[in-house]
């Protein structure tokens, strides 16, 4: 009983060994370490890689992320997880849909967040419309500038 057979090695690139190793290793290499690797998802723009570079450089350029206050959306939804995040006159909206199915965001305020700015999303050209639905296993973050003072805070 080890441990071993729940790893494999980094899938470095599609060459040799997935380019972990110039030798066989002792573990298998996964067999789709030609289409899943590192260097692949560093040349994919769309890929995790970049999602998470992108995710950094969101906590860095936006100081409500570190500092805003959080405020629980929609606690009860077993589909979505929602949040808002203020800081002076600045608000995040950070939606997740955690299943397999399309979700309907029911947010009371939906209809205000229709002209905010999309800084993050996990699927390409969200569905534009009245009613906001998130495709399966997709998270987006909006941004909008308000007055300060302004209802709700």
């Amino acid at each position: 009983m080890s441990r071993d057979n729940g790893r494999t090695p980094m899938q470095w690139d599609a060459g040799p060994w997935a380019g972990f190793s110039m030798a066989r290793p002792w573990i298998p290499i996964n067999p789709n370490y030609t289409e899943i690797n590192a260097e692949a998802a560093i040349a994919d723009p769309d890929s995790v890689f970049h999602h998470y570079r992108k995710l950094i450089e969101l906590r860095h350029s936006e100081p409500v992320v570190v500092h805003g206050s959080f405020h629980m959306l929609l606690p009860h939804d077993e589909q979505i997880y929602a949040f808002l995040r203020r800081l002076g006159g600045v608000e995040l909206l950070v939606l997740g849909n955690f299943s397999s199915a399309d979700a309907v965001v029911d947010l009371p305020d939906a209809a205000e967040w229709a002209g905010a700015d999309l800084l993050l999303g996990t699927q390409p050209d969200p569905e534009p419309g009245a009613t906001l639905v998130l495709r399966p296993w997709e998270g987006r973050v909006y941004r909008r500038a308000r007055e300060v003072g302004a209802a709700g805070r």
